[in-house]
C-alpha cells in the first residue's frame, strides 16, 4: 500500500461542495487564500458552478476536482443533471431531480446512463476551463455498489485522474484495490453525525492525532451560517451538512489549536495536483 515518499505525512485540506451556494464558495475561496485549505471539488449540477469555475480560471493554484453528483438530497432546493434529461431518465424523480440519496440511485439508476451523466459533468467543467486534479462522488454515492464503482475507476482512468476512495473501516472490500496513481489517499477523515457541537474543534484535533504515514485527507463542508445556506436547508430533516455544520467546519480549519495539532502530527500541506506528481 505504500508508494514512493509514503513515509512522511502528508495532509490534504480538502472542501467538498463547491458551486453549491455563494455562501459555500465565498467560505471556501477565503479559507484557500488564508492557507487553511488546499483542495476543493465542484458540482457541476449546482447553481453557483459557474461562479467557482471563474475562481478556478484566476487561481490556478487552487487544487480543484470534480464533486460526481448522482444526488439531489435538499428537500427544497434541488437540481437535474447536467445530461439531457431524456437520454438519463433513471436517474431522476418524477420531478426531473436526481434521486434524493445513494439508495435511490442504486435501485434505479442504469450504468451506461451514470456513465454519460459523470462523462457531462467532467466535461462541462473541462469546457468551463477548469483543469481537475482529481474526481471524488457526492454523497459517496458511487462507493455504494460495485457497478457504480467500476464507473468511478474507468472514468478516473479515461480522464487520467486520481480517484477518491476513502480509506475507513467501513470502507467496502472490493473499492479497496490499490493502484498508488489512481488511489493515492491512505486515511480519509470527514465529520459525521455522531459528533457532538460543543466538542467539534476537539474532533478535529483528534482526527490529527490519527494521521497515518502516507496521503491523509480530510474532508469538510464550508459556508457561512447566513440567509442563504439557511434557504438551502430548509426542510431539511436532520443538522447534518446545515449552515450551523458548515459555519463550525469554517471555524474550526482556520483555529489556530488545529493548526498546532497538524503540526504535532508532524503533516505537511499538500494538493491532489503534487500527490499525482509524486506518487
Amino acid at each position: 500500500m505504500s508508494g514512493a515518499g509514503s513515509d512522511r505525512c502528508r495532509l490534504i485540506l480538502h472542501c467538498d461542495d463547491l458551486g453549491l451556494g455563494h455562501c459555500v464558495n465565498e467560505a471556501a475561496f477565503e479559507a484557500f487564500e488564508a492557507g487553511c485549505l488546499t483542495s476543493g471539488s465542484v458540482m457541476a449540477t449546482c447553481l453557483r458552478f459557474a461562479e467557482v469555475a471563474r475562481y478556478g480560471r484566476s487561481h490556478p493554484g487552487f487544487d480543484l476536482g470534480i464533486h460526481l453528483t448522482l444526488t439531489s438530497e435538499w428537500t427544497r432546493y434541488r437540481w437535474k443533471p447536467v445530461a439531457p434529461l431524456e437520454r438519463v431518465a433513471s436517474l431522476v424523480d418524477a420531478d426531473g431531480c436526481l434521486w434524493p440519496d445513494a439508495d435511490a440511485v442504486v435501485r434505479h439508476a442504469r450504468p451506461e446512463e451514470v456513465r454519460l451523466e459523470l462523462t457531462s459533468q467532467i466535461e462541462a467543467a473541462i469546457e468551463a476551463g477548469i483543469v481537475p486534479t482529481h474526481l471524488d462522488s457526492h454523497m459517496l454515492a458511487l462507493l455504494r455498489h460495485p457497478r457504480l464503482f467500476a464507473i468511478y475507476a474507468g472514468l478516473g482512468a479515461r480522464f487520467s485522474l486520481p480517484i477518491l476512495v476513502p480509506i475507513r473501516s467501513q470502507t467496502e472490500p472490493w473499492a479497496l484495490r490499490r493502484d498508488r496513481r489512481a488511489m493515492p489517499v491512505d486515511r480519509y477523515f470527514a465529520a459525521t453525525k455522531t459528533w457532538r457541537p460543543e466538542r467539534w474543534l476537539d474532533h478535529y484535533v483528534e482526527c490529527a492525532a490519527r494521521f497515518v504515514p502516507g496521503v491523509n485527507q480530510i474532508a469538510v463542508h464550508l459556508a457561512r451560517h447566513d440567509d442563504e445556506m439557511i434557504a438551502i436547508q430548509a426542510g431539511h430533516e436532520t443538522e447534518a451538512w446545515t449552515a450551523a455544520w458548515r459555519q463550525r467546519d469554517f471555524d474550526a480549519i482556520r483555529s489556530e489549536t488545529f493548526s498546532a495539532a497538524i503540526g504535532r502530527a508532524n503533516a505537511t500541506l499538500t494538493t491532489w495536483r503534487e500527490v499525482a506528481r509524486q506518487e
